[in-house]
């Protein structure tokens, strides 16, 4: 039981780097074409 907990918790971390990797990316894109 705990080992799935570890897993779900790992899938979890790195679901919010990648989207924050994609919104950082997004944000600098935008500021980008600005210029």
């Amino acid at each position: 039981m705990p080992q799935k907990y570890r897993l779900l918790s790992l899938i979890v971390i790195c679901f919010t780097l990648l989207f924050f990797t994609w919104m950082i990316r997004d944000s600098l894109c935008e500021l980008h074409i600005k210029q």
